[in-house]
């Protein structure tokens, strides 16, 4: 989910900081309106709501992540079964060829006693 990876990357890291302060400085620089003055009541909303939204765009992606692993290792786990069976059969062929080849031995070394 893009906007799961975004909200981790280094860009959202400094737009936020750089928001914070512009914010900040712009409600604590003398002259200016402040709009959100000390302690910053809005802002901290607006922190907590980003915090929400985050938080549920990353369990979102998370569970996502997670219904694709669990598809990926169900097909692996037929894959394996198949595999498993494709071993078993060449396990029986190998011993069909032994089984024949001893019988070949026997023969032959009844043909040279004789």
């Amino acid at each position: 989910m893009p906007i799961a990876w975004f909200s981790g990357s280094m860009q959202f890291l400094i737009i936020n900081a750089l928001f914070f302060i512009i914010w900040i400085g712009l409600n604590v620089i003398p002259g200016y309106t402040q709009f959100d003055s000390f302690p910053f009541g809005l802002l901290t909303m607006i922190v907590s709501l980003e915090a929400i939204f985050l938080s549920c765009f990353v369990l979102i992606s998370q569970n996502r992540q997670s219904e694709k692993d669990h598809i990926r290792s169900d097909i692996e786990y037929e894959v394996n079964i198949k595999a498993e069976l494709e071993i078993a059969n060449l396990h029986e062929k190998t011993d069909r060829i032994y089984e024949q080849m001893l019988e070949r031995f026997r023969h032959l070394e009844k043909v040279l006693k004789n």
